[in-house]
């Protein structure tokens, strides 16, 4: 759910009014964020600019690293792709000097996203694959899904089938356990590509047989026929 951005101006507005360094910090970290979601980057970056000088000023060090992925994402939309990485990365260093668990993930979430779109596929898998780390290791299945489904995409990209196919089988274990069918289908999708493209015939069509059952299920039915045409082409 996006953040509201009224009410997110309004108590920035009440702060100021108040005088109060914190609130007034806080605040503004809330609106930027806000516009970030908005994709208003300029007014994300007038806003995250002085949340991060005012965590300077109060010397709190955690809110400025936090400020500084804030401002990574900024400059990643803009496409100052060497500012974002810095400001990743000095977040980063911090936030395991911290021992900061979920910094760390949303710091190398956006290490992922920016190395990605800087062409650097390995560098973004190694993001990912020490967040689902942190994320297993604190049992979020949620957080898991993601970044499996992530990791899935780059390994796929890179040609490594086999870490690809791992990774949707991941994916598809986790979805069945959380009960979100639609990723469960996607996953299985995933799983046949993967085998059909390693010559395993029969293991491929038993994941799109899997995939076409779960979207008949949810009522897709074009997405249940694309499928059964793709498994009578692989069945030729």
């Amino acid at each position: 759910m996006k953040i509201d951005l009224e009410d997110a101006l309004a108590k920035l507005e009440d702060a100021r009014h108040d005088d109060v360094d914190e609130a007034v910090t806080n605040a503004l970290f809330r609106v930027g964020l806000a516009w970030l979601e908005r994709e208003r980057y300029d007014e994300a970056f007038e806003a995250l600019d002085e949340a991060r000088y005012m965590c300077g000023k109060l010397e709190h060090l955690s809110g400025a690293a936090h400020s500084d992925v804030a401002l990574a994402q900024v400059a990643l939309a803009r496409g100052q792709l060497a500012q974002a990485e810095e400001l990743a990365k000095g977040a980063l260093a911090f936030f395991e000097r911290d021992q900061d668990l979920a910094g760390q993930v949303k710091a190398l979430e956006t290490g992922s996203q920016i190395f990605l779109t800087a062409g650097r596929q390995e560098e973004a898998a190694q993001c990912l694959e020490k967040a689902l780390v942190i994320a297993e290791n604190a049992g979020d299945k949620v957080a898991q899904v993601l970044f499996w489904q992530y990791l899935a995409g780059i390994y796929r990209g890179m040609n490594r089938q086999e870490e690809a196919l791992g990774a949707y089988r991941a994916l598809g274990r986790l979805t069945i356990e959380l009960g979100d069918h639609q990723r469960t289908a996607l996953a299985a999708v995933g799983v046949g590509t993967m085998l059909s493209a390693l010559a395993r015939k029969d293991d491929a069509l038993a994941a799109f047989a899997q995939a076409r059952d779960v979207y008949k299920s949810l009522g897709q039915l074009q997405r249940a026929s694309q499928v059964e045409d793709v498994m009578e082409s692989l069945a030729d």
